[in-house]
C-alpha cells in the first residue's frame, strides 16, 4: 500500500472519532487583548469533536488575553476579522512590532455577531493562564523508507534505520 493511501484511510477511521485538543506552540507565541473580552475569566464546557459526542467533553476558559501561534499572528493585519475557534469573530484593531517588523503583541476587538464563513483565518488560541499544561511533541520522520512496500520485501529491510519507534501510545496530530 502506499503512504497517501495509508494516510487516506487512517483520516476515514481517525478523522472522525478523535477528539480535538488545542495547543499553542509555546516559541514566539503572540498575546491578543481583547479590549472588550471578558474581565473575568469563565469555562464554557464544549465538545471534544463536534460531529462525534462519545469523544467528550472539555473545559474552555474564556479570558481577555488569549495567546495565539506567531504564525497565525504574522498573517494578521490591522483591521482584519478573524474567528476565534469555539468562541466566534474578532477583529484586529493594531498589530505591534518590533524593530526587526518581528509580531510581539496584537489587539483587537470582539465581533461575535461576525459571521465565520466570512473570515480568512481560522485562529486556534489558548488562554493566558498560569494553569496551561506544557507538552512536547516529538516527530521521528517517516518508519517506512519505500513509497510502496511490496510482499516479497522483508519488512526489516524498509524500515528507516537509525531511528527509534515507541509503540507504547498511538497518537494523531492534525
Amino acid at each position: 500500500m502506499e503512504w497517501d493511501k495509508l494516510w487516506t484511510i487512517n483520516k476515514k477511521i481517525i478523522d472522525p472519532v478523535c477528539p480535538r485538543h488545542t495547543a499553542v506552540i509555546a516559541d514566539r507565541r503572540v498575546l491578543l487583548t481583547l479590549t472588550d473580552g471578558p474581565e473575568k475569566s469563565f469555562v464554557r464546557i464544549i465538545p471534544r469533536h463536534k460531529k462525534y459526542e462519545a469523544a467528550g467533553n472539555k473545559a474552555t476558559t474564556y479570558t481577555k488575553r488569549i495567546w495565539i501561534d506567531y504564525a497565525d499572528a504574522e498573517s494578521v493585519s490591522a483591521g482584519e476579522e478573524v474567528t476565534l475557534m469555539d468562541w466566534g469573530n474578532a477583529i484586529v484593531k493594531e498589530v505591534e512590532k518590533d524593530q526587526d517588523g518581528n509580531v510581539t503583541g496584537l489587539s483587537g476587538v470582539l465581533h461575535l455577531e461576525g459571521s465565520v464563513k466570512t473570515t480568512k483565518l481560522k485562529l486556534t488560541w489558548l488562554p493566558e493562564l498560569d494553569e496551561l499544561v506544557s507538552l512536547t511533541l516529538m516527530e521521528f520522520d517517516y518508519l517506512i523508507t519505500k513509497k510502496k512496500v511490496c510482499a516479497c520485501l522483508l519488512f526489516v529491510s524498509v524500515i528507516n534505520k537509525g531511528k527509534y519507534i515507541i509503540c507504547e501510545h498511538l497518537m494523531y496530530f492534525f
